[in-house]
């Protein structure tokens, strides 16, 4: 039958078939038209972060008002979707600077201060978004009647009591401006519940035992506030991934605390890794967050005070703010799709100086915050690379006239040898892929309860499009700079007065994987966060302060029970004799300083004789004395003889007095230390009675509870300082006043050398009556009089002097 069939037949199945196939291509290639016609929406906000305000009612009266003048000016220019302000918002600090306390006239200064600086920049109490820091603390149970921040914050006002108890707060910000997806971007900008530009998610690391400020420095997260901090993450997840945020980048998650990660415990443990902020950067770097920031050091670690942690298999930035109480520091963050810009300037009443030193700061606040190739898309719907916010210093600036970008490769765009252009900016309003929104109202995930309004957001639309800045680098400048040099960029603003404001330089990204995440706005901040100097590793890079202070003070007891007790007992003949064959060659031809490397009386010399050698010399010391003459050999014995006297001070020390009262009294105090108690004394504003004080914690009583043990760290900074800095040294001391005063065959020193001894007490002296008078102040004076490891000291150290002249002499030479 087929081969009957005629064969232009046959080949119409054959066509029918090739027309379908080349149909559903057709629509295929459509469909892929659109998709690159319409990109992925993203949103552009910007905030700005305030820390450690510390408004006194003491000291610095300036702070309020500077505070009131910044509102007016910058705020109201700049016009930020939020105030951030990360802590320490009082000082809680008595008029002689040591003790602590929660004033009502700081609180209410602080009311002022925020209602001021939120009314300057058009926001409700919504858009405050002030957090605890240790200051703010003190002496002052979590939201009783003694809390100021549950009486005159914004977050109060804002969401009341259980706002104020919650550990988390999750915020979002909705989008000024819309960028890219075509039709979605306008549509978007009409919605109230568009996919967000940003997640800022807060935690209180405030400890709930409110101490005194000599221990309340470290913040503290339990299990309890770990698992609240996961549970309120997983439901930013699950936000950031609703049909509202289906045609939109992923929106950045940005954490905030007072407390750098490093200084947030939960089990202040040597070599425990677990808990506090170590596992808050954990849940931060797992769910994607972009950065953390936060305050609390102020300007400690220097002007850039950034830094990296691993965490979750990647780095996660933590950028920590400076200090308004000194520095009059401020931050502004900008988001722009998946990308966070950091940028720290300096407030100085009528001027504005960025941190940066490449930036200019003129009538306009400049900052690029996305500068990579063109976005995938075809004409109007796809957003340019380079954009850039110009906002006004004040609400009275000049309009900008002009915009340009400027663009240099190398190590230097600076070097005028640099191979670089000029490229011009155009406005928002000239490009259809923008759709502005103006200023909506934060949403609160967290927090129970809805934000008040902030300004008309239709008000804001105009002032927002007049604000960006976009335009594309093309393949020329990236072509000009090749594979190897980095490629700058800087944005440039001419005021219609004709005065020039320009953004730092800032490296732009060659894809946007590498566009996406926080960086800082300039040159000098990308520096100090890919490579940090020895401050800010040491401060801020750390994952686990709490623990290391602890081992600071653990091995301060382990230096003082092995170094100084048991090996000097254990090996005092031994180390005796090395220390007597390394003086010899430095000492045999001075009687006095035989007799000071000796411990004893210079041995008599024979007329024409070799020089007497000191006890445990071999003969053959002679000798070494000769070879003992260049510089070098000498600075080396010296150096050793150094290291090796508190060694032999505290071994002849032992040889004399033997194994005996002398020796465990030391050992008791040694344990002491370790183990506490240290004082006696009322340690926290919430407390009823006294409480002890351990080097691992707190034993006390709060109001209307039973006694509860509380581990924190804090106790470790003033013990290591202690141990450190007085008992070690004033142990060494002891041993050699007794080995002087001693009734043996030496002769007791001279005016000379007991002037010496006294001037080497000065040191430690000193430090001891600095912390006493800290402590006192602090924590009243129960605190010195039960405190043996303390206030006890003096009489504790006299005693055990009086021990150690009581004990039967012995010769050094027999102990060896």
């Amino acid at each position: 039958m087929e081969a009957n069939i005629p064969r232009a037949r046959r080949r119409r199945p054959r066509l029918l078939l090739a027309a379908v196939l080349a149909l559903a291509a057709a629509a295929a290639a459509c469909a892929a038209a659109d998709a690159r016609a319409a990109p992925a929406a993203s949103g552009i906000a910007w905030i700005v972060q305030l820390s450690d305000l510390h408004i006194s009612r003491y000291l610095h009266p300036e702070i309020a008002p500077d505070l009131e003048v910044f509102g007016a000016s910058v705020l109201a220019g700049v016009r930020p979707s939020a105030l951030l302000i990360t802590g320490d918002l009082v000082d809680a600090k008595t008029a002689n600077r040591e003790g602590s306390s929660q004033y009502d006239q700081e609180w209410e200064a602080y009311r002022r201060a925020w209602r001021r600086l939120a009314a300057g920049a058009g926001l409700g109490a919504a858009g405050v978004l002030d957090i605890r820091g240790n200051h703010d603390a003190f002496d002052s149970p979590r939201a009783g009647a003694g809390d100021g921040f549950a009486r005159g914050t914004a977050t109060a006002e804002a969401l009341g009591p259980a706002g104020v108890a919650a550990r988390v707060r999750v915020t979002e910000l909705q989008p000024r401006l819309v960028l890219g997806g075509g039709d979605a971007a306008a549509a978007a900008a009409g919605r109230d519940d568009a996919c967000p530009a940003a997640v800022l998610f807060g935690v209180d690391a405030t400890p709930d035992v409110r101490m005194h400020s000599y221990t309340n420095f470290f913040g503290v997260l339990n299990a309890t506030a770990l698992a609240d901090a996961a549970a309120a993450l997983d439901g930013i997840a699950a936000a950031r991934a609703s049909p509202r945020c289906a045609a939109a980048l992923p929106p950045p998650l940005l954490g905030y605390s007072h407390y750098n990660l490093g200084l947030i415990s939960s089990r202040p443990t040597p070599g425990r890794r677990d808990g506090g902020g170590r596992a808050l950067a954990e849940l931060l770097a797992s769910r994607g967050a972009a950065a953390h920031v936060s305050g609390h050091l102020h300007t400690l670690a220097g002007p850039f005070m950034y830094a990296n942690h691993r965490a979750a298999g990647r780095a996660l930035p933590e950028f920590e703010a400076g200090d308004w109480k000194f520095r009059r520091r401020w931050r502004l963050i900008a988001f722009d799709g998946p990308s966070v810009t950091i940028a720290d300037y300096e407030f100085g009443g009528r001027a504005v100086t960025s941190l940066e030193p490449g930036a200019a700061v003129g009538s306009h606040i400049v900052v690029v915050t996305h500068a990579a190739p063109d976005g995938e898309g075809d004409g109007a719907a796809a957003p340019p690379g380079v954009r850039a916010l110009a906002l006004p210093r004040a609400p009275a600036a000049p309009a900008v006239a002009a915009a340009q970008l400027r663009w240099a490769c190398g190590a230097d765009p600076q070097n005028d040898g640099a191979a670089g252009g000029v490229l011009d900016l155009t406005p928002a309003k000239a490009h259809a892929s923008v759709a502005p929104r103006g200023r909506r109202r934060a949403s609160e995930l967290a927090g129970g309860a809805k934000p008040s309004a902030g300004a008309d957001a239709a008000a804001d639309a105009d002032a927002d499009a007049d604000a960006l800045y976009l335009g594309s680098l093309g393949d020329g400048p990236f072509s000009a700079c090749g594979g190897q040099q980095p490629l700058w960029v800087q944005a440039r603003v001419t005021d219609a007065a004709g005065g020039v404001s320009a953004s730092p330089w800032r490296r732009a990204a060659r894809g946007a994987a590498e566009a996406e995440g926080a960086h800082a706005a300039g040159m000098a901040g990308a520096a100090a966060l890919a490579h940090p100097n020895r401050r800010a590793r040491f401060m801020i890079g750390a994952a686990d302060w709490a623990g290391r202070a602890r081992a600071i003070q653990v091995a301060a007891w382990a230096f003082h029970l092995v170094a100084l007790l048991l090996v000097p007992w254990l090996a005092r003949g031994a180390i005796l004799t090395a220390h007597a064959r390394l003086a010899y060659p430095l000492v045999a031809h001075s009687p006095s300083l035989m007799r000071l490397a000796s411990g004893g009386p210079a041995p008599a010399r024979r007329a024409g004789g070799p020089p007497p050698q000191p006890p445990g010399c071999a003969p053959r010391a002679a000798p070494l004395a000769r070879r003992a003459g260049g510089f070098a050999a000498r600075a080396a014995r010296g150096a050793a003889l150094l290291a090796l006297w508190p060694l032999r001070v505290m071994a002849e020390l032992w040889s004399r007095c033997g194994l005996g009262a002398c020796l465990a009294g030391m050992l008791a105090f040694n344990a002491l230390m370790l183990t506490g108690p240290w004082h006696l004394a009322r340690l926290s504003g919430d407390e009823r009675g006294l409480g002890l004080l351990f080097p691992w914690g707190m034993l006390l009583r709060p109001a209307g509870g039973a006694a509860v043990l509380y581990r924190c760290a804090d106790p470790s900074l003033g013990g290591s300082a202690l141990a450190w800095g007085v008992i070690c040294p004033l142990t060494v001391w002891l041993a050699h006043v007794s080995n002087c005063y001693a009734p043996t065959e030496h002769k007791p020193p001279g005016a000379l050398a007991r002037v010496a001894q006294a001037l080497a007490l000065l040191p430690f002296a000193a430090l001891w009556a600095r912390i006493v008078v800290r402590v006192g102040s602090t924590l009243g004076a129960s605190a010195l009089l039960v405190s043996p490891g303390l206030g006890w000291l003096p009489a504790l150290a006299l005693a055990w002097l009086h021990l150690s002249w009581r004990q039967p002499p012995a010769l050094v030479a027999a102990a060896a």
